[in-house]
């Protein structure tokens, strides 16, 4: 039985894996791909996100993918505090039901909306 992992010629980045000839058949596995031995499929398994091919020597290697990008930053941002945003929207109306003061919400707010701030400006200088 025999592995497989297809990449992307141009980076090196696994697109499809894996592949066993026993399963799948040699003539379905797409191209480009290397063939692993044993211990590099059960690597690869354990370390997927962190392993690419070498275009040079069409071995496995260990890889850092890159990081998040500013978008992708401001939009967990925005998620986060949307959820918490709309945590403290609720308060306030169960507040305003119920006769109960706003002050606090009103409070809590303004910090969320400062350190909501924050965080956006931190990617932006980044």
């Amino acid at each position: 039985m025999k592995y497989y992992l297809n990449y992307d010629e141009t980076t090196g980045v696994i697109i499809n894996a894996p592949y066993c000839d026993m399963v799948h058949g040699k003539e379905a596995i797409p191209t480009p791909n290397i063939e692993l031995t044993e211990a590099e499929h059960d690597d690869w398994m354990m370390h997927q996100s962190t392993r690419k091919v070498d275009l040079t020597t069409k071995k496995l290697v260990e890889y850092t993918p890159p990081g998040p990008t500013a978008q992708q930053k401001y939009a967990a941002i925005n998620a986060e505090y949307s959820a918490k945003q709309a945590a403290l929207r609720d308060a306030a109306i169960d507040a305003q039901l119920n006769g109960k003061s706003l002050d606090s919400i009103a409070t809590a707010r303004t910090k969320l909306s400062a350190e909501w701030k924050t965080k956006l400006s931190a990617v932006q200088g980044a």
